[in-house]
């Protein structure tokens, strides 16, 4: 069955486009509703669970289990810092040729991949070396 393309849909897609926070739900919907005041939290949750299943945005699970969504299309792997909780992008890292080198050595397929690393970013790291 084809998922519509609906309005309020597109305001979730564009929010989580702009959006280098790597919201919850929760502050999903808080950030759609000042623009949409009539959406409900359902429907945010149903849409942003659509377009993570069409892979238009990503699901990144923390520490704690909460789930945080990032609708950056560029290829990058997340850090997650054990300090601060802050997620964060890394980008320019040859995923691609490393998922290639995974698959090939191991004779798999792989159709997609969530790489993050669990550290310290880079304000943390310079707390903890002092």
């Amino acid at each position: 069955m084809k998922k519509r393309n609906t309005k309020q849909k597109q305001i979730i897609l564009e929010t989580l486009r702009k959006d280098k926070t790597h919201p919850t739900i929760t502050e999903i919907y808080e950030k759609v509703s000042k623009k949409q005041k009539n959406i409900g939290k359902a429907t945010v949750y149903r849409n942003v669970n659509d377009l993570v299943d069409n892979d238009q945005v990503k699901k990144i699970v923390d520490e704690e289990g909460n789930f945080h969504y990032d609708g950056n299309e560029k290829e990058h792997i997340h850090l997650i810092c054990k300090n601060c909780k802050k997620i964060i992008d890394i980008f320019d890292t040859n995923q691609a040729e490393f998922i290639e080198t995974v698959a090939k050595e191991n004779s798999i397929l792989i159709e997609s991949a969530n790489i993050t690393f669990e550290g310290f970013c880079s304000e943390c790291k310079k707390l903890l070396s002092k």
